[in-house]
């Protein structure tokens, strides 16, 4: 598995509220049966105090195949 980051931002505060980290890019792995893929994805941190006080991570997985385990439809 190989991370590669396009992209970092810094979204700066005063002491008292969180730090904002997001960066972009892309996950790359090779599934048991040899074959590879690529997926794009966000990450968003929340830090304050030097501690993370938030994590969301948004991937863009449609390659996969995976259906969904609560259709919306």
């Amino acid at each position: 598995m190989k991370h590669t980051l396009d992209d970092i931002m810094f979204q700066g505060s005063d002491h008292t509220d969180p730090t904002r980290i997001s960066c972009f890019g892309a996950v790359d792995h090779v599934r048991l049966d040899g074959s590879e893929y690529s997926a794009v994805f966000s990450t968003s941190l929340d830090v304050k105090n030097g501690l993370i006080e938030d994590y969301l991570v948004f991937a863009y997985l449609s390659r996969l195949g995976l259906k969904p385990i609560h259709p919306l439809t």
